[in-house]
């Protein structure tokens, strides 16, 4: 088992009933790359967001654990900003937001298609967007604690971005 922290490693444990005799090792999650400000219009160019837009980025699944839906929602009324999702899709989750943003006509929310070989090839992504975004449903202690380790977040760090997420009492 390879985790972030001692409390996911036993957060984990205890959901998926592993035994203690598998080894863990302990590997927080960090980026080897150095710290950039270096900025890119490739969202923008691409999707054709207008400069008077501030860009919000959630990176990671395309999945109801992160509230997409939700957050695509509330973005609906935040007409100076605008929403880019990036990840991976499972199930019909993707079709379905989709169709949600349609049928609301709502305009600043933009999904992705694009599929990244390499963790670097999203440094452009990343380099587009004004703030990170990290939002987690609380569907389980393993998964609320995501938050604190995730790899989004720091990849929002590294280029200097902001980062919005939800807390859990």
């Amino acid at each position: 088992l390879i985790i972030q922290s001692e409390e996911r490693e036993s957060l984990f444990r205890d959901e998926y009933g592993l035994s203690p005799e598998i080894p863990a090792f302990l590997l927080p999650i960090t980026y080897m790359q150095p710290s950039s400000r270096e900025r890119s219009d490739y969202l923008r160019t691409k999707f054709g967001i207008p400069r008077s837009r501030k860009i919000a980025l959630h990176l990671g699944g395309i999945q109801e654990q992160h509230c997409l839906l939700e957050v695509a929602a509330a973005f609906r009324n935040v007409q100076d900003w605008a929403l880019f999702m990036h990840g991976n899709a499972y199930g019909d989750y993707k079709k379905n937001l989709e169709m949600f943003i349609r049928q609301h006509d709502i305009s600043n929310v933009f999904i992705s298609d694009d599929y990244l070989e390499q963790i670097e090839d999203l440094d452009i992504i990343l380099k587009s967007a004004d703030v990170g975004i990290a939002w987690y449903k609380n569907v389980s202690p393993n998964f609320t604690t995501a938050g604190k380790s995730s790899g989004k977040i720091s990849a929002y760090l590294r280029f200097g971005l902001p980062v919005v997420i939800n807390r859990y009492k």
